[in-house]
């Protein structure tokens, strides 16, 4: 119960903190859609010839990614922000057969990401403003069966509402944290199982619910000229009601895996050495123990093309 009265107690603070800031609010005057649209393409290959000693095999690896960005000011009072991301990628490696003969092989799947989220913010001006966002994460194609293809699946759709609260606010540097109540769906579909004793096989979509509180940090800051930049991203959510079974237990201490805080950081370094041209730097950590007990890394280094859009000049401001 303790953990029930934690949401509701940040559902009360945001909606009492949006009331008192009302009245001191600096209304913002509404403007058009802002659109920034950040994409680029990276190619690695290693070749070598068929007749090349030393064991050293071809490797072609490629990650398309792409974030977009909409936001506007709908109101003097109401604020709106979308953000899209997309990444796929392929790594396919040659192989070579008892004969000799090298060829290569299927690519797999190195990177794939949709992620959406959309955010209404009320722009009151006080210590926190309320907010109310939805988030819905999942990826183009599903590959963890064997001959049993399922696009944009698994599907991870989360709601969240409470305080957003902004910490540094500059033409080049923003941060801003934000803690809500939260509910999750996680949907898995056309999952196959295979019955013990009998081995029928089935297909059937899999559900999962629960709710809890949720702490997101965005962190986005760049150089005066902006051709070196620094994202980071993290969020913490943790369930405090879930539709797991709550006997499905560690062994180590008895607490249910789902009880344990889903953590996902994410760290991104970008210089722009050109203007079509880019370095970037991918750091990921990821906790979830229903997954792994353990923390999960990924690591992308990358050099390739990039291509950048924004219809509109950030304001200036004191931190040149």
């Amino acid at each position: 119960m303790k953990r029930v009265y934690a949401v509701v107690s940040v559902c009360c603070f945001s909606v009492i903190s949006g009331i008192a800031g009302a009245v001191h609010a600096e209304e913002a005057a509404p403007g058009p859609w802002q659109v920034a649209v950040n994409s680029n393409l990276t190619l690695t290959t290693n070749m070598y010839s068929d007749n090349w000693t030393g064991g050293e095999f071809s490797t072609l690896s490629w990650i398309a990614a792409a974030d977009f960005r909409l936001q506007r000011q709908i109101t003097s009072s109401l604020h709106n922000r979308n953000t899209l991301k997309l990444a796929f990628g392929q790594t396919a490696v040659q192989e070579e057969d008892s004969s000799g003969e090298r060829s290569w092989n299927s690519p797999e799947k190195s990177s794939d990401l949709v992620d959406l989220e959309s955010m209404f913010r009320f722009t009151l001006q006080a210590f926190v403003d309320p907010f109310a966002a939805a988030r819905a994460v999942t990826q183009f194609w599903d590959a963890g069966q064997e001959d049993n293809d399922r696009y944009l699946n698994p599907l991870e759709i989360t709601e969240s509402a409470g305080a957003v609260r902004e910490l540094v606010q500059q033409s080049r540097t923003t941060w801003n944290v934000r803690l809500g109540a939260a509910a999750r769906q996680i949907i898995d579909r056309h999952t196959r199982t295979v019955a013990e004793g009998t081995g029928r096989t089935t297909y059937e979509d899999e559900f999962t619910y629960d709710g809890g509180v949720e702490l997101v940090s965005e962190l986005v800051t760049a150089n005066k000229d902006e051709w070196i930049t620094f994202e980071s991203l993290l969020r913490v959510y943790e369930a405090v009601v879930s539709s797991e079974n709550e006997e499905e237990s560690s062994e180590e201490d008895g607490i249910a895996d789902w009880r344990y805080p889903d953590i996902n950081w994410e760290n991104t370094l970008t210089v722009n050495l050109t203007k079509y041209i880019m370095f970037n730097l991918y750091v990921q950590t990821l906790y979830d123990r229903e997954i792994d007990r353990d923390p999960r890394f990924k690591e992308t280094l990358a050099l390739g093309l990039s291509w950048t859009f924004r219809n509109y000049e950030p304001p200036e401001g004191e931190d040149e």
